[in-house]
């Protein structure tokens, strides 16, 4: 794997001539038509971008969505502090992300409130 990764980070001929992993030198092989194909090599280099601008956008959905899911268990946890008059515990679990987090799953365990991702 060591050998892989070095190869990773350089894929010359020079190195590859040093290699002895078999399946090193394999990828090197594939990796050496590829490149005297222009065309391919276009294709590959599109195909990458692609691939890179999709992980790009699903990262950042992703992240707008852990921040939705958050915000609702969040809020569903001070409206259950509220309606059953837990003015303390509110007040703490405000300025204390690791109090707060305790109590989420609390009474996310307990069933007393829901969680987004059950949504």
């Amino acid at each position: 794997m060591r050998e892989f990764l070095a190869y990773v980070e350089d894929s010359s001929d020079t190195f590859a001539a040093g290699v002895e992993t078999d399946w090193v030198r394999c990828i090197h092989e594939r990796v050496r038509r590829v490149k005297q194909n222009k065309s391919l090599e276009v294709e590959f280099m599109t195909f990458g971008l692609l691939l890179s601008e999709k992980g790009d956008e699903s990262y950042a959905q992703g992240m707008r969505m852990g921040l939705e899911q958050g915000m609702e268990d969040i809020n569903r946890l001070y409206g259950y502090l509220l309606k059953n008059n837990m003015s303390t515990e509110l007040e703490r679990s405000i300025s204390d992300a690791g109090y707060r987090g305790e109590l989420l799953q609390k009474y996310q365990a307990d069933g007393l409130i829901a969680t987004s991702a059950g949504v």
